[in-house]
């Protein structure tokens, strides 16, 4: 997989609607790079640093599963 990608490839490997990751960025938890034609790309890896440091915050107990394609 490549190191950005689209919000559909995003939203499959996450295993979230796209409009999840919308209101995820709308809140803060997510922060999308942006192409010249302002489409949203994601670095999943990044990504996946960004939600266990807000799981964290909250408290949670939580648990990444990773798998590699």
């Amino acid at each position: 997989m490549d190191r950005y990608v689209a919000i559909g490839k995003a939203s499959e490997a996450l295993g979230v609607s796209i409009t999840t990751l919308r209101r995820w960025e709308a809140e803060g938890k997510l922060i999308p790079e942006r192409t010249a034609g302002r489409q949203r790309r994601y670095d999943l890896e990044r990504q996946k640093q960004v939600l266990e440091l807000y799981c964290a915050k909250q408290g949670w107990t939580f648990e990444v599963i990773a798998d590699l394609g």
